[in-house]
């Protein structure tokens, strides 16, 4: 028998997937990301590869949460986001060792300037993942 998940939980889970699922395929497949004309045919496989990747995480967790399953199959779906997520904090953290950026020059500028809009999505969407597990009991 699977114990009842509240509406809210799954809203907010379902917000953040969404977001780790279809955001790379709204901000990256373009003339600044995929698209690039000083990107290499690689490391664009490389790009396409971990957003194709993301989504279909992404649409695994969203028939966990909303399917005849249960609390586990609720807190799987979280398990998976924050997975897909861990990977953002390990490029950042890492970063200096592969010349890395957090943002393309030609891409979406910092917000006021200073604050980088990738830190701003990847903590809002672990902030929902975390407070939707927070209300699966």
């Amino acid at each position: 028998m699977s114990v009842p998940v509240s509406l809210l939980a799954r809203l907010m889970i379902t917000m953040a997937t969404i977001a780790y699922g279809v955001g790379p395929f709204i901000t990256d497949m373009n003339k600044t990301h995929l698209l690039h004309p000083g990107w290499t045919g690689h490391a664009r496989f490389h790009l396409f590869w971990a957003a194709s990747s993301q989504l279909a995480v992404a649409s695994v967790a969203l028939w966990l949460l909303w399917g005849a399953g249960g609390l586990q199959q609720c807190q799987l779906a979280v398990y998976l986001g924050l997975a897909m997520n861990s990977g953002f904090f390990a490029a950042l953290l890492f970063k200096k060792y592969y010349r890395g950026a957090l943002h393309d020059p030609q891409g979406i500028r910092p917000i006021l300037g200073k604050i980088d809009g990738n830190i701003l999505a990847v903590i809002a969407i672990v902030a929902l993942l975390l407070a939707g597990w927070g209300c699966l009991d």
